[in-house]
């Protein structure tokens, strides 16, 4: 399986996801040793970046994106205050 076929089977990146930061931890089998891979996850997609093949063992960690989490908040709160002000203006 490859890491693009792993985050299809999760249904994708979340909205807040920086996938450009993604990081794929492999074990040798012991436990001191471990590999971290770095993988752009958005190039892969673009098909600009080799998609590679998972070990067993490997963990994908895909980090959250700081300003992609500030903006989503900030846009549901909008929403939120919208809405409101709507209901309010039907009462």
């Amino acid at each position: 399986m490859t890491v693009s076929q792993a985050i299809a089977m999760v249904e994708g990146l979340k909205q807040k996801a920086n996938g450009a930061e993604t990081k794929i931890f492999r074990y040798s089998g012991k436990e001191t040793e471990k590999e971290i891979l770095s993988v752009n996850v958005y190039a892969i997609q673009k098909g600009q970046a080799e998609d590679p093949y998972l070990k067993e063992n490997d963990i994908i960690i895909v980090p959250k994106s700081g300003m992609k989490s500030f903006l989503v908040e900030l846009r549901d709160t909008v929403k939120g205050l919208l809405g409101f002000g709507f209901s309010l203006g039907s009462i």
